[in-house]
């Protein structure tokens, strides 16, 4: 009964795995790299590129801090003092009337003082964005961009879905 069947004309078991041993070993290779370059750049780049950011920011902060000490410093701000008053001394009809709050007098007199020598400067307009902006695939492409996109990868698949069956047919 094993003289029947004609074993020479079978194609050798291995051959047919070489093509997917090939294409493993290649997708785990580049598995592999990939891991190892995300590696190093989460180790070594990236703590670098922080590092710069951080020390950037550090420099333009004392720059910041250093301007302004020279604005006040350069630029004294002028105060205005009154000259005193001659005032009249209380008469008994003035007394009778209630006292005001001595605190809340000294309070207003400290916030008007306070408000008098502060410097006037205009306030820095801040810029509103009036519209979105216009970042990512789907502006750049655009919507029929992407549709266009999708039905040819839909149309792709179909095509060797069809190849793949004529060959295995055939």
């Amino acid at each position: 009964m094993a003289e029947d069947f004609d074993l020479e004309g079978l194609p050798a078991e291995g051959s047919s795995n070489r093509t997917f041993t090939i294409i493993a070993v290649g997708l785990v290779s580049l598995l592999v790299v990939s891991l190892l370059c995300l590696g190093l750049y989460a180790f070594f780049i990236a703590p670098a590129q922080q590092e710069q950011r951080s020390a950037a920011q550090t420099e333009a902060a004392a720059e910041q801090t250093r301007a302004a000490q020279l604005q006040v410093t350069d630029t004294p701000v002028p105060t205005r003092t009154p000259a005193p008053t001659n005032t009249a001394a209380p008469t008994a009809t003035q007394t009778t009337q209630p006292t005001p709050n001595l605190a809340l007098t000294q309070t207003v007199g400290a916030q008007q003082t306070a408000a008098a020598a502060a410097p006037t400067t205009p306030p820095t307009p801040i810029p509103t964005p009036s519209t979105l902006p216009n970042t990512g695939f789907a502006d750049d492409v655009g919507l029929a961009g992407l549709l266009f996109v999708g039905l040819l990868l839909v149309a792709a698949v179909i095509v060797v879905r069809r190849v793949r069956l004529g060959i295995s047919d055939g």
